[in-house]
């Protein structure tokens, strides 16, 4: 996106301005003065596991129930051939066609057993999974989780199903005028960044 400067004159006065508003308001200063409150209100744990992988822990009020996010580092962003896109959307759609372990139709039946909540999606920058469930199915749906993030598995049938399932996706959304406004707004603003270059899908 393209930015261009202040005039220097300008800032310095715009800095100015700032400054006499923060001295001339106590309950700014105050503010200013007082410790940074939390992001978050439950306390989180952050460990790295000795494979790089990064696990945060938040407990939160709901005991029973266990969330995993699985947020991968890829998104639109990162497809930069000229003219095609949506390959990071695409690939979400094909990380729930199973593995030789866990064909699709088991690692349903696993989802539907455990009464699990399960779903995904793409961004500009990342792709996130995520499933909530019952505490005591924690280890089953972690196994499982690795299991298709290291052996997903499918043919070129399953690979052409998804494609058209994916299309349909976009066709849909792309009838929806504030997507294409969007789309077209995308382009005109990042005429260098891939952000420019995503196409609408969820």
């Amino acid at each position: 996106m393209r930015f261009s400067a202040l005039p220097s004159a300008l800032s310095c006065s715009l800095l100015v301005a700032c400054a006499a508003l923060v001295l001339a308001l106590p309950a700014a200063r105050a503010a200013a003065a007082a410790p940074a409150s939390p992001v978050l209100p439950f306390k989180a744990a952050e460990k790295t596991l000795p494979n790089g992988l990064k696990v945060i822990v938040v407990p939160t009020g709901s005991p029973d129930l266990v969330t995993v996010e699985i947020p991968v580092q890829t998104g639109s962003r990162n497809e930069i051939e000229p003219g095609k896109s949506g390959f990071a959307h695409f690939f979400e759609h094909m990380m729930f066609r199973g593995t030789p372990a866990n064909p699709p139709a088991k690692y349903q039946q696993m989802i539907a057993r455990a009464g699990a909540r399960q779903n995904a999606y793409t961004s500009d920058d990342l792709t996130n999974y995520h499933i909530t469930f019952a505490k005591e199915d924690l280890e089953e749906v972690l196994k499982v989780e690795a299991d298709r993030f290291q052996n997903l598995a499918y043919d070129e049938d399953v690979f052409r199903t998804e494609a058209r399932a994916v299309l349909g996706e976009y066709n849909k959304n792309s009838a929806n005028p504030v997507q294409k406004m969007l789309e077209v707004m995308r382009e005109a603003a990042f005429t260098t960044h891939t952000y420019g270059t995503r196409r609408w899908a969820s």
